[in-house]
């Protein structure tokens, strides 16, 4: 449980000192290399980043490091950054470091089935970032991610940011504009879901879930809810689970994103053990999830869901919902 409880920690420090100043949203597609045999693959990264001092920022990011021959990772990070604002504020430069937690699925040949490696590591950055005078954004970035027991890569990538907030813009005449109605705190949403598990056979299945969202603080939410992953050769698991996000609501309270993480208690039919036919499992989850509401009480939301397990069935559940605001 070591890793939900460093991201509750996470979480709830940034939910009470962030503060509402530039939001961006980060997309980055690149080359990546094994440090140790050369080998290169491709890489790409999504990224949300707040600045809480103008030298100063936090991100959050789902890193994929592509498919080498014995290993296929990806990860999820958290940074502080440091930079410097050049050329009337167009251009920034800065230095990014944090604690990266990857997921390897590297073979297993003992068993015919693949292995999938957690851990932690370190997550270095450096990148350049061109703001032009409208929200839209372009960056250079690279990474490098160092850990104990995995490979170690570098990568270089080109990305395309959005920024959220702009400076409040007052009403012509210096009056200020109107406060907005507050968004609704509460969210129930009914998915539809697509399970994948990280191993080899057919993997793949159609599931279902149902999710209560609670908005705790103005960056914090907590959601608890029942997923059913579905039935394949390599699963039959369903369970309940509850998360604590770090979330942001953007364009009036229309759209919202988030990142979480919290135990799921699952039962796995195909999972044998002493001579039962499944037995209740603690899980984790740490999940990317995005809504957006196009009328004061009807939305959509699509939630990114990756189970950790450690008896190699590792799995993304893609699930796409209708939500109810209240």
């Amino acid at each position: 449980m070591k890793l939900c409880a460093l991201s509750f920690a996470i979480l709830l420090v940034f939910a009470g000192t962030a503060a509402a100043s530039a939001q961006e949203f980060h997309v980055f597609g690149g080359w990546l290399q094994n440090t140790g045999d050369h080998d290169q693959t491709y890489t790409y990264q999504f990224e949300y980043r707040q600045r809480f001092h103008d030298n100063f920022a936090f991100s959050l990011t789902y890193l994929n490091e592509g498919a080498f021959t014995e290993h296929s990772r990806d990860g999820h990070g958290a940074q502080l950054w440091a930079g410097a604002n050049l050329l009337d504020r167009r251009l920034s430069l800065a230095f990014g470091v944090g604690p990266y937690f990857y997921y390897d699925t590297i073979p297993y040949s003992s068993s015919g089935f693949s292995l999938n490696d957690h851990g932690w590591g370190a997550l270095l950055s450096l990148d350049a970032t061109w703001y032009t005078r409208s929200r839209w954004l372009f960056l250079l970035r690279t990474n490098w991610v160092a850990t104990g027991n995995s490979i170690d890569t570098i990568s270089a990538s080109f990305g395309i940011g959005y920024r959220f907030d702009e400076p409040a813009t007052p009403k012509p005449g210096g009056e200020p504009a109107l406060p907005r109605e507050p968004a609704p705190r509460n969210e129930l949403t009914l998915y539809i879901a697509q399970t994948s598990v990280h191993n080899k056979g057919p993997a793949h299945s159609i599931g279902a879930g149902l999710e209560y969202r609670r908005r705790l603080l103005r960056y914090l939410d907590v959601t608890a809810g029942c997923v059913y992953e579905g039935e394949s050769d390599l699963i039959e698991r369903y369970g309940l689970n509850v998360q604590l996000w770090l979330a942001g609501s953007f364009l009036d309270d229309r759209l919202s994103l988030g990142f979480g993480a919290g135990p799921y208690f699952a039962i796995d039919r195909h999972r044998t053990e002493e001579g039962r036919d499944h037995k209740v499992a603690l899980l984790k989850n740490v999940s990317m999830s995005g809504a957006y509401r196009f009328s004061p009480h009807w939305g959509v939301r699509f939630n990114w869901i990756r189970v950790i397990t450690n008896y190699e069935r590792d799995a993304d559940v893609w699930m796409l919902g209708t939500s109810y605001f209240f």
